[in-house]
């Protein structure tokens, strides 16, 4: 019998049923959440600074959503359907990067010049920072501010490693 194992903080439920529907052992490890950014950051004053949102993941939503009333009279481009989605159920107007969903597709879809235009990107610590010197060759003032990051569950690899071995 094949095995996946999803390491990642949520478990896609279709996935997981679809492999499961085809033979394949689904395990769902968490080793990490996420969790908001902890410090002294003011995510309010770098919307208010903005002209133009680029929301890269559904995630970061959920840590934007007390400053929605702020996104309005700002361009968001979303980065995918799901994340696009996300924020029409916030009320926010978007629109939507094309296929593939990265930052390539974000570069591409952009008006090419942004001279001068202040641009705010919210999202993981992890975030690909590679779109910034894309938007900074166009004339683009960039600003990247962590929302959430992910944290460590604890859980002890070796266990993860000897139930992937045995199948226990």
């Amino acid at each position: 019998m094949r095995r996946v194992v999803m390491l990642g903080p949520v478990m896609n439920r279709r996935l997981g049923e679809a492999l499961v529907s085809r033979g394949v052992q689904f395990i769902h490890v968490p080793l990490f959440r996420l969790a908001p950014r902890l410090g002294d950051w003011a995510l309010g004053d770098d919307i208010t600074w903005s002209t133009v949102l680029i929301v890269t993941s559904k995630e970061t939503i959920r840590w934007l959503t007390p400053w929605v009333g702020l996104l309005q009279n700002r361009q968001v481009y979303a980065v995918g359907p799901t994340t696009a989605r996300a924020l029409g159920r916030e009320g926010i107007d978007c629109s939507e990067a094309p296929p593939p969903y990265s930052f390539e597709s974000v570069v591409r879809y952009l008006p090419f010049d942004l001279d001068g235009q202040r641009v705010l990107i919210p999202g993981s610590e992890w975030a690909d920072t590679r779109l910034d010197g894309e938007l900074l060759a166009r004339g683009a003032l960039v600003r990247r501010c962590s929302v959430y990051c992910p944290v460590p569950t604890g859980f002890p690899l070796p266990y993860l490693r000897l139930g992937i071995v045995t199948g226990k």
